[in-house]
């Protein structure tokens, strides 16, 4: 089974380690892209939503903190996470600082993963969530709609379904025609 663990505050993390004092404060990180990426709880309790521009979040969120997203300072955050994955699983991909999946063989692969979160916990002070599937694009999704700090598996067979009900922007940074074909595509290859 693919395990993809997500760490969508990670960033919100790091920044609250260099600026202790705020640490109640609403966050929103910036990316280069000039768009929030990644927002605290406090942030998203006032309206602020991954994607917006910084004008305008903060027009909805007053008092919001907007900073740069530290790709590098995320990217070393993560690696003690990787270098858990990497203790579980020789097989480890790293997607993003926020996101990293990893191959664990049956029969215990939730019991691990779960124990594997836990201690991931510890160490960055973040909440994880859990995806699993057969598939790495399938883990990914199913990790970043999962409830923080839960476990969403995805079982073979009922990819279809599970796509199927989600907007079609949780894609994210996979291809949408790959998606498409996915969905149209059973296990075997063959059309559905």
């Amino acid at each position: 089974m693919i395990i993809c663990l997500a760490i969508p505050e990670l960033g919100i993390a790091v920044e609250r380690k260099r600026t202790p004092d705020r640490a109640q404060a609403p966050i929103a990180l910036v990316g280069l892209d000039g768009l929030v990426r990644v927002c605290s709880a406090e942030a998203v309790a006032g309206g602020v939503r991954p994607g917006q521009k910084p004008s305008a979040s903060r027009a909805i969120c007053p008092g919001l903190l907007l900073m740069p997203y530290d790709e590098a300072a995320c990217r070393n955050a993560a690696e003690a996470v990787w270098d858990l994955c990497a203790q579980e699983s020789s097989i480890v991909e790293p997607i993003s600082a926020e996101l990293v999946c990893l191959v664990i063989a049956l029969p215990d692969w939730r019991a691990r993963a779960l124990d594997l979160a836990a201690v991931a916990q510890d160490e960055t002070g973040c909440t994880i969530s859990i995806g699993i599937g057969a598939s790495r694009a399938i883990a990914t999704i199913a990790a970043q709609q999962a409830r923080p700090g839960d476990v969403l598996a995805i079982p073979g067979g009922f990819e279809r379904e599970f796509l199927g009900a989600l907007p079609l922007s949780m894609a994210g940074d996979f291809d949408v025609e790959m998606l498409a074909v996915m969905l149209a595509v059973n296990g075997r290859g063959r059309s559905v």
